[in-house]
């Protein structure tokens, strides 16, 4: 299930590609914008390079928010195979305090819907992807709410912070 797939992709790869893309862009004086920022070590990460001088814009979405592999329904677990892997609940907490100190600016969807008949073989045979577009903005309000985060923090992660990076203010 979610925990196997996980394990095959484990946290310390993220950890690897961001160092990895952060010492290239510190070279080159580049900005870079992280997506689907998954687990905590990937932010601890993110934090460590910002210290160093790299300019980051970390995105996570909104499956990395809300799910986590230890609290799964086993039949329907085929239906969270998507990537980066659903992660442990301290991976899920440690993004919302990336949001909270602001480490996180934008919230992606990474929409890929799949047809049910893709998604219910075993892991990993199984499609990658998840619906986004219409799940985003109910998800993030909702676990948003249960942490205390204001709605306008969400509009600024959902919406505002992504039309300024890209110019499109």
């Amino acid at each position: 299930g979610l925990r196997a797939w996980d394990a095959a992709r484990p946290d310390f790869t993220e950890e690897i590609a961001i160092m990895r893309v952060a010492y290239l862009a510190r070279k080159t004086n580049a900005p870079i914008y992280i997506v689907h920022l998954s687990s905590a070590l990937g932010l601890d990460t993110v934090r460590n390079e910002k210290s160093l001088g790299a300019e980051i814009i970390a995105e996570t979405c909104p499956q990395y928010l809300s799910l986590n592999h230890e609290e799964t329904n086993e039949s329907q677990e085929t239906f969270g195979k998507v990537a980066p892997p659903i992660r442990s609940k301290k991976d899920v907490e440690a993004l919302w305090e990336g949001i909270k100190d602001g480490t996180i600016s934008c919230v992606g969807t990474d929409h890929s819907s799949k047809p049910k008949s893709a998604k219910t073989k075993d892991i990993w045979s199984s499609i990658l992807g998840i619906p986004g577009m219409e799940t985003v903005l109910p998800i993030m309000i909702t676990e948003a709410t249960k942490r205390q985060i204001p709605l306008t923090k969400i509009s600024e992660i959902c919406s505002y912070n992504a039309a300024r990076i890209f110019q499109l203010l």
